[in-house]
């Protein structure tokens, strides 16, 4: 494996010290320096992706161009920023951060993060000063500057993923969710918990010290900064301020538009078949492109786990 990764180096002439140095600091940046000794053929198809990523590392060039992909987890791990596409239309790029708190529409809502976020259509009624956010299991009001954003809707659907849940099996303070635990999911230092309300069912992530158990009351407190109100129609985001962040990240990069990557991923990605790919992430490295800009898409698909029913990336 060392000489597969040094390899890019040798041909161009680097002395052993330097290439010895840059193979080393690769693999221990790609957690594979243990590996170093071994032959192709012992290595899972994860460490020989992570191989093949070090060849690109130790070159040490100004920008990475990484592959497309569906996994999500190796998209937002690695990537200083992403592309995320569905049924070959862009829908968003960014920071993996700035994807994963900020998503344009459901559609990315749900299909970047895991757990997966859950979705619940609710209706506002107002009360007072204040709007509340109304479901057959709660009512809880907004917030003031959520309120402003949504103009004169009066149907949303919510988004909230399981780790801005709180459970408990005794009643808290404040406005809460009431449901019933479904069924519980032990993942190693997490548990998700399934919860049933009225009419639909949501996961929420817990330590593993929670000891509730299927069939037992429960009460969830949602933290409702991390909520995200999406329109019941198209899926777009009341909450969503990326063409604002966008112009700031361009003005930091000293540009005027979108990176002229969308040149390449515009009709992105294929399977070997030829046939378009429905949804994949594309993962670019450190470095800054010039300018080409495409609109961000509005998923108007009324189903799919981004927007509340099935999921989509199977």
């Amino acid at each position: 494996m060392f000489g597969n990764i040094a390899n890019p180096l040798r041909l161009r002439g680097f002395s052993a010290a330097k290439i010895a140095e840059r193979v080393i600091s690769a693999a221990k940046l790609l957690e594979i320096d243990h590996l170093l000794n071994r032959r192709p053929q012992e290595l899972s198809s994860g460490q020989k992706q992570r191989v093949a990523i070090g060849r690109a590392i130790v070159r040490e060039p100004k920008l990475f161009l990484f592959y497309v992909t569906h996994d999500l987890l190796e998209a937002l791990s690695m990537a200083d920023m992403m592309v995320v596409m569905h049924h070959g239309e862009l829908q968003q790029w960014g920071t993996p951060r700035e994807i994963f708190n900020h998503p344009v529409n459901a559609w990315v809502a749900g299909f970047v993060g895991e757990p997966a976020m859950n979705f619940l259509t609710c209706e506002l009624r107002d009360e007072g000063s204040q709007t509340i956010l109304t479901h057959p299991s709660f009512a809880i009001p907004l917030l003031p500057e959520q309120v402003t954003r949504l103009g004169s809707n009066r149907s949303v659907r919510m988004g909230v993923r399981p780790d801005a849940l709180t459970i408990d099996t005794t009643r808290p303070g404040g406005p809460v969710i009431e449901g019933r635990i479904f069924v519980t999911e032990l993942l190693g230092g997490d548990i998700i918990v399934n919860v049933q309300l009225d009419d639909a069912r949501v996961r929420v992530k817990t330590s593993t010290e929670f000891a509730g158990q299927p069939d037992d009351a429960c009460y969830l407190t949602v933290n409702r900064d991390n909520w995200h109100l999406f329109d019941i129609d198209d899926g777009h985001a009341f909450s969503d301020t990326y063409p604002v962040r966008m112009a700031a990240f361009l003005a930091r990069h000293g540009a005027t538009d979108v990176p002229d990557i969308f040149h390449a991923v515009r009709n992105l990605p294929y399977h070997s078949s030829g046939e378009r790919s429905p949804d994949a992430v594309m993962a670019t490295g450190r470095g800054a492109c010039t300018a080409k800009a495409y609109p961000v898409a509005r998923s108007s698909a009324p189903q799919g786990r981004g927007c509340g029913g099935g999921d989509c990336r199977r």
